[in-house]
């Protein structure tokens, strides 16, 4: 199961090249395609902020209806804690947001497409796609 991060799916929406070649490459793999609700949030987030919202929001809930959105549960509250514990034990701080995601991809066994591979590779365990 591939997750899509929201650096991933506001490139998609923007129909850069790289995004949309990568796209293509994660479908032949026959894996279900998914994102978490936080990603979800971003992006509506970012519709409401710009200028032409109501096109935005459309095209974005157009997006989120061909992926699956991944739930966020106890167990992913419980990953989360741990996740943050052990990151702040070390030194490290991540944004909650990021840490929501973690958990969840890690929950469901599945693997992060990102580029903010900087505070997600901090995570131990958590499988990324660089793009």
């Amino acid at each position: 199961m591939f997750c899509l991060d929201s650096d991933f799916l506001i490139a998609l929406l923007r129909e850069d090249k790289t995004a949309v070649s990568l796209l293509y490459n994660l479908e032949t793999e026959s894996l279900p395609l998914t994102t978490t609700p936080v990603q979800a949030m971003e992006l509506f987030r970012g519709a409401y902020k710009s200028t032409e919202s109501q096109d935005n929001i459309q095209r974005i809930t157009n997006l989120l209806n061909t992926l699956e959105i991944l739930p966020i549960d106890l167990r992913v509250a419980d990953r989360y804690a741990q996740i943050q514990i052990a990151l702040q034990r070390a030194g490290k701080i991540i944004g909650d947001f990021d840490l929501i995601i973690a958990a969840v991809v890690l929950n469901h066994g599945g693997l992060l497409v990102t580029r903010n591979t900087r505070h997600f590779e901090q995570i131990a365990g958590l499988a990324l796609k660089s793009w």
